[in-house]
């Protein structure tokens, strides 16, 4: 995240009623009360009301109630609250949501981490301490893998 070149800056006391579109980063420091959209990467300190789409997103110590999407990577932080279905390739949660998460790749959840929603990717891992209400779904992508072959050793069930 790079604020000392073309980074549009969006501080505490400001408050933005409408949607934001830019192709810098940005950094939400105030208050933004509709979409937020860049083909770079967003910072949310503060509060979003509304969908974000960008490259890549960190809610640090932020709060979005909305819908996010990244094409590479989402971050929540540990003191990061989210409301809102999250869909990206690799995502990492330190923080809360309420919501699905949907990753092309990989999903993280460290201990003191909270999710209410489903999550589904290709890869899931998560701490000790970490919590989940709701469904974890993992695609299985190994087709030459016969598991039906692997639990069919006699029996009834």
């Amino acid at each position: 995240f790079d604020l000392e070149n073309k980074a549009t800056v969006i501080t505490p006391n400001m408050v933005i009623t409408g949607s934001v579109d830019s192709s810098d980063d940005i950094l939400v420091g105030g208050t933004v009360v509709g979409d937020i959209k860049t083909s770079a990467n967003i910072k949310v300190e503060n509060l979003v009301l509304g969908n974000i789409e960008a490259l890549n997103a960190n809610v640090s110590t932020g709060r979005v109630k909305g819908q996010i999407e990244t094409k590479i990577s989402f971050n929540l932080g540990c003191e990061g609250v989210v409301v809102g279905n999250v869909n990206s390739n690799d995502i990492k949660i330190s923080g809360k949501l309420k919501g699905n998460l949907e990753a092309e790749n990989s999903i993280f959840m460290t201990s003191g981490s909270y999710v209410e929603g489903d999550v589904s990717s290709d890869d899931f891992s998560s701490e000790v301490g970490s919590r989940i209400v709701g469904r974890i779904l993992t695609r299985h992508t190994d087709s030459d893998y016969d598991f039906d072959a692997e639990f069919d050793f006699g029996g009834e069930f």
